[in-house]
């Protein structure tokens, strides 16, 4: 095996711009390129892998035609960039118990957004200004008000925030984001600022859904983890780490692992070779690779089980 770089899935949004095509050079055929799943199994959008002599299959089939050898077939993470041209919705996700009952979905969504640029001002919404209840969330967001509870803050490029299932959150305009989440797309659109999609139509809201899920407690206390080779989020789905330097020494020892370069370039050099990269690449390491050495001066984020 060898370091897997992957050609992801574009997803093309209401409120997606140009940044994947202009910061990192993705394959993008339209102005309105929202989202590029960079690592997924999923079947919403399946990423294929870009080298070597697994070329061209989707990680996918990867996985099933090499058991024990790329990652588990219950593949666990999905892998994104995400370019916020407007504001995305009000949102909130489900955690696992919720989604295996009532979604058909094994897992919930938990996540974790690294902010790679941030024009002024910019800012997301995490979680609620004050303590709220199910009453005024629901009256809020059917008249129209539901934006003056939500916690809005100010951000910049380099800061992290961790998104448990249940946190009522949105991106706003201006943001360049990498996220890693569980293998899920399972989102309750809870407010959408009454826009109209492509056809004309209010895109779909899930009310009910959203207050079945949602933590109704003030969330005034969020806080960024910013500096470099620091571990951004670590929970029970995922860890993710920002690793910064001129060489970066690791060795798989059984488990995958995904690397994203933030900025730089350089090669992975396994035992097998070496595979270059520049800033924007993702690549799978597969869990039977060993060990391998990073060189080049970057800017990592590394995402394991």
């Amino acid at each position: 095996m060898y370091p897997l770089k992957m050609n992801p899935e574009i997803k093309y949004l209401i409120w997606g711009g140009t940044k994947l095509r202009e910061y990192y050079e993705k394959n993008c055929t339209r102005d309105d390129a929202g989202e590029s799943w960079e690592v997924s199994t999923h079947p919403a959008g399946l990423s294929r892998i870009a080298n070597g002599k697994l070329k061209g299959i989707s990680l996918a089939d990867a996985i099933n035609k090499h058991p024990g050898e790329i990652a588990p077939e219950d593949f666990p993470f999905l892998f994104k960039i995400i370019d916020a041209n407007g504001d995305l919705s009000v949102q909130v996700h489900p955690d696992d118990t919720y989604a295996q009952q009532y979604e058909n979905s094994l897992r919930g969504k938990t996540e974790m957004w690294y902010i790679i640029d941030a024009k002024p001002g910019a800012r997301i919404g995490y979680g609620w200004n004050q303590d709220m209840t199910p009453e005024l969330v629901k009256q809020s967001a059917e008249n129209g008000t539901l934006e003056q509870y939500i916690n809005y803050i100010p951000v910049s490029a380099g800061q992290a925030y961790f998104i448990p299932a249940g946190r009522v959150h949105c991106i706003g305009e201006g943001l360049l984001i990498a996220e890693i989440q569980q293998n899920s797309n399972v989102t309750y659109r809870l407010y959408d600022y009454n826009r109209k999609d492509e056809n004309g139509k209010g895109r779909q809201l899930h009310i009910d859904q959203s207050l079945a899920v949602a933590d109704f407690s003030c969330a005034k206390e969020a806080t960024a983890v910013t500096g470099d080779n620091v571990t951004l989020a670590s929970c029970p789905y995922f860890t993710s780490e920002k690793i910064t330097g001129d060489c970066y020494i690791g060795n798989t020892n059984g488990a995958f692992e995904i690397l994203f370069f933030i900025d730089g370039q350089g090669e992975i050099i396994t035992q097998n070779g070496a595979e270059a990269f520049q800033a924007g690449d993702t690549f799978l390491l597969p869990s039977s690779l060993g060990a391998y050495t990073v060189k080049g001066q970057c800017t990592i984020m590394r995402c394991v089980e």
